[in-house]
């Protein structure tokens, strides 16, 4: 029988998570962890119809818990209990077992106390240097300023930092485009490279190198 906790990341769908938690706490190696997961959700599938949800816990006593989340609350009223424990560690930026037993805890109707809230990305404060950091190649301290204003972990701060860098390659610069075309169809190349520094915030390589691939666009 694996922990608890495995457990829960298999009914999760999250199989490299559950193989390298179950390495953690019975070492072994890869292949071993590996096929104890896939026994696991063998037995899972085994225990459960086709098209059936997960059996989860009885949310009657659920409402007794204030939640002034409402995903939270609909998890918890509906028993979804796994769908509860992504949810919370969402909002509180604790660890799978914390989760659980909070989740549990709710559940069955007993008083819980909640860790502090991660504080919400306030844009106003972290959008304008997040990009600015980003277009300047620096990934490092765009990660530690998403850190510094949200509070996230260095996980979520990464992923959410990849996330804006993929965004901002398929977003055209607010001002930086007509002006740079302009530029390069004057001939005016060290012009264009330092309109391009100067709208981005990237360096001078970055710049020349983004100039001469929109040159080659532009033929």
């Amino acid at each position: 029988m694996l922990d608890p906790d495995i457990q829960t990341l298999v009914h999760m769908g999250d199989l490299i998570g559950a193989i390298g938690l179950y390495q953690q706490r019975h070492g072994g190696s890869t292949l071993v962890a590996r096929k104890a997961i896939d026994q696991a959700r063998r037995e899972l599938s085994q225990d459960t119809t086709p098209g059936s949800p997960i059996p989860q816990p009885p949310a009657q006593s659920a409402s007794l818990t204030i939640i002034n989340d409402s995903e939270l609350d609909a998890a918890l009223r509906s028993g979804q209990k796994i769908a509860a424990i992504k949810r919370y560690r969402e909002l509180h930026g604790i660890g799978l077992k914390e989760a659980k037993d909070a989740v549990e805890a709710m559940l069955a109707g007993q008083p819980v106390e909640h860790p502090a809230p991660i504080a919400s990305e306030p844009t106003a404060q972290l959008q304008p240097e997040l990009d600015r950091l980003i277009r300047a190649g620096q990934k490092i301290m765009a990660i530690k300023h998403h850190r510094t204003i949200t509070n996230f972990g260095l996980k979520e701060s990464k992923d959410a930092v990849e996330a804006r860098m993929a965004e901002l390659e398929e977003q055209p610069v607010s001002g930086l485009q007509p002006e740079l075309d302009r530029l390069i169809r004057a001939d005016q190349k060290i012009m264009a490279i330092k309109h391009y520094r100067t709208i981005t915030n990237v360096g001078l390589k970055e710049a020349k190198d983004a100039v001469e691939a929109r040159m080659l666009e532009l033929g």
